[in-house]
């Protein structure tokens, strides 16, 4: 299919998000900054699928506790998803809530509240809580006080 199937880059966008949530930023990162860009050159900024890698990306930022960096790509890819979908395609709702997880990695807990309370009520109601968006953030915005879940101090 090649490197620039669109099929492949849903797989690694898919794969970046697994090693993200599993703790390994550093591989997750540079998995999703092929994959972002990749998506970038094939499809343009403000195609569901970049933006979608580039969350994936800001995921990959926090899991390596790269909160400056998170902060900055997050900004930009919601308000691209916004801008491009509307606030309450699902789209936007997943750039938001990448959003939301680097405020919180930068601590900047006040504008993530904000922001998150805002899209998971975006989320009840075209989503449902249930989906997997609106179940992450919801247990991220319960633990403001505590580290990123893949960043356990102890280890």
């Amino acid at each position: 299919m090649g490197t620039a199937h669109p099929t492949t880059l849903i797989a690694a966008a898919a794969y970046t998000f697994a090693l993200a949530w599993l703790g390994e930023g550093q591989s997750a990162r540079m998995v999703g900054l092929e994959t972002a860009e990749r998506c970038r050159q094939a499809f343009g900024a403000d195609h569901w699928l970049t933006i979608t890698a580039t969350a994936a990306l800001t995921f990959a930022h926090v899991a390596a506790s790269e909160y400056r960096q998170a902060a900055e790509i997050s900004r930009d890819i919601a308000d691209q998803a916004r801008s491009a979908f509307g606030p309450d395609h699902w789209v936007s709702m997943l750039a938001s809530a990448a959003r939301t997880f680097a405020l919180i990695g930068d601590g900047e807990f006040g504008a993530a509240q904000a922001l998150g309370a805002d899209t998971l009520d975006r989320c009840s109601r075209t989503l449902g809580l249930g989906h997997p968006i609106a179940v992450n953030l919801r247990a991220r915005l319960d633990n403001l006080d505590r580290p990123s879940p893949a960043h356990d101090p102890a280890d």
